[in-house]
Parts: structure tokens; C-alpha cells; sequence
């Protein structure tokens, strides 16, 4: 995908953004530290990858009733973690 794009797609034709034409040159992944680099016509932006750290279940446990984890209906970073802990095999 990154050594050889399709330049025939959509994404590289219709390369517009708010402040007018912004054209993509390199698209790179870094793969030692998982960050995709993407150099445009006027800017440079590196996007990190989303990696899922595992958690034990202590962990997790700590981190929602030690601690008194309150979460904000409104955050879904907060959200995603009790789901996670719902999902958490009963480990150690």
C-alpha cells in the first residue's frame, strides 16, 4: 500500500482541503515506531498508529474502583475503557 500507491484513486485526484489545493507527495509507515508519515504540497503530518496495550485484570480493577474512575457520559475514551474492562477475562 505504501510503496506503491494507486495514483488512478479517488484520494490522490481529489486532493482538496479548506485552504485550497493541498497535493500529497510522500505517504510513508514507519514501521519501527508504527507513524505514518504524510507530506503534503504545504504541510508535514505524523500520525500515530493505535496500538491496544494488554491490561490484567488487577490493573483494570484498580483503575475502576480504587481509584474511583468516575466517567463522563460525554467522553468516549472514558466509555471504551469500561467496555474493555466488561470484555477482560476473570485473570489475574
Amino acid at each position: 500500500m505504501f510503496e506503491n500507491p494507486n495514483v488512478e484513486a479517488n484520494v490522490w485526484k481529489d486532493q482538496k482541503g479548506k485552504y485550497g489545493l493541498a497535493k500529497v507527495k510522500i505517504w510513508k509507515l514507519f514501521d519501527s515506531c508504527r507513524v505514518h508519515c504524510l507530506i503534503l504540497s504545504t504541510t508535514q503530518i505524523f500520525l500515530l498508529v493505535e496500538k491496544m496495550y494488554p491490561l490484567t485484570h488487577f490493573i483494570l480493577e484498580q483503575m475502576v474502583k480504587d481509584v474511583r474512575l468516575e466517567v463522563d457520559y460525554e467522553s468516549e475514551m472514558s466509555l471504551e475503557l469500561l467496555r474493555l474492562v466488561r470484555r477482560q477475562p476473570n485473570k489475574g
